[in-house]
């Protein structure tokens, strides 16, 4: 019963990740009167963008204090550690790419491009090599 805890937060981590690196990183807009868009970012309030951004960055970070406090009452299993981790930096690459394809820009956003083409899908590739192996571990214990 002692891992469920340890379980929920790593799931609310990977979760959260990409919507506490979306607040973190702000917006990425160019200043300038007239701007285009690949894709418009919702249009929240800025309390509750607030609210939910730090929020996740609470929960990741809640979720790091109690990996590294069931670290010291006892080994962790790292191979469920790495699928872990590799899904939060793919939730965290996921909530930057957002950022970059929503940003105002004068002309083309080459970013946004790039990020489509290249980035996006060696993230779609880990995230899918995480989650295989993630039942492979589910599947041996």
């Amino acid at each position: 019963m002692r891992r469920r805890p340890l379980t929920l937060a790593t799931a609310a981590s990977v979760a959260a990740s990409p919507f506490a690196t979306w607040w973190a990183c702000g917006d990425l807009s160019e200043e300038h009167e007239v701007l285009d868009h690949s894709f418009r970012a919702p249009d929240l309030p800025v309390a509750v963008e607030a609210g939910v951004g730090g929020a996740a960055v609470a929960v990741v970070v809640g979720a790091v204090v109690l990996a590294a406090t069931e670290a010291r009452r006892r080994p962790l299993d790292r191979l469920w550690l790495r699928v872990v981790i590799t899904l939060v930096l793919c939730g965290a690459v996921v909530g930057f790419g957002g950022r970059v394809l929503t940003a105002g820009v004068v002309g083309a956003n080459i970013g946004a491009g790039m990020f489509l083409l290249f980035v996006f899908p060696a993230v779609v590739l880990v995230a899918g090599t995480a989650l295989v192996r993630a039942t492979t571990l589910a599947r041996e214990r």
